[in-house]
């Protein structure tokens, strides 16, 4: 797909991307600190990746797809992989969208679930 095609057709400014979703066995508390024991292999989930362009204007120009917290989060409630009821400033999202992405309740920092990333090459324009 030539580059005027991805920015005059706005269907191709957003793309499904899957991810494998793990959670996991925590063991620890708030005043000590938790720590991952293991993981346990769960379904998958569709996060929606917006096509972002940088350096617009320069030789540097590039574009790619990315996931926003707001994408993450709205996936994970769809599916039931977290309550409907949770306010976003509750959910910390780090990590590499292209990798892995990781879960963790923030008011306490316990580790919640791992996102790896199924189909790397549609975060490439």
């Amino acid at each position: 797909m030539s580059w005027k095609a991805v920015f005059e057709n706005p269907r191709a400014q957003k793309r499904m991307v899957k991810y494998q979703v793990w959670t996991y066995d925590v063991w620890g508390n708030e005043r000590d600190g938790f720590e991952v024991n293991d993981r346990y292999k769960q379904g998958t989930v569709e996060i929606e990746a917006v096509l972002e362009h940088y350096n617009v204007g320069t030789p540097h120009a590039s574009s790619s797809y990315n996931v926003t917290d707001e994408a993450v989060i709205k996936a994970l409630k769809s599916e039931g992989y977290i309550s409907k009821n949770i306010r976003k400033s509750s959910i910390g999202i780090d990590g590499e969208p292209e990798y892995s992405l990781y879960i963790e309740y923030t008011p306490t920092a316990r580790p919640e679930m791992e996102l790896q990333n199924l189909e790397p090459e549609k975060l490439t324009p």
